[in-house]
């Protein structure tokens, strides 16, 4: 799971992935009372996801944009295809006499 020279996202992604698998794991061997090691270990694990939702959400801005800007061109783009298709139908309609 785990490669060499990831960046990005996908790098966040997976620390998310391995804290969110502590949070689990603690939630489910949970004992009352806590033992207070067992909390501060907790805190900051959610005060580390609390960190990589701050950079994915920073990091998907401009992924955000791209994908609206690639989605705009699509759409200009077949507009002037259909304009295109529709002036070569009204060129090769025969005239009637």
């Amino acid at each position: 799971k785990e490669k060499k020279g990831t960046t990005g996202l996908l790098d966040e992604m997976q620390k998310m992935e391995k804290v969110a698998q502590n949070l689990v794991d603690f939630a489910e061997n949970f004992q009352f009372p806590p033992e207070e090691e067992k909390l501060e270990e907790v805190a900051a694990q959610v005060a580390e996801m609390a960190e990589i939702c701050r950079k994915m959400e920073e990091g998907l801005a401009p992924l955000q944009q791209q994908i609206r800007e690639v989605f705009h061109r699509i759409v200009r783009s077949r507009a002037e295809v259909l304009d295109v298709l529709d002036q070569i139908g009204k060129m090769s309609t025969p005239v009637p006499y």
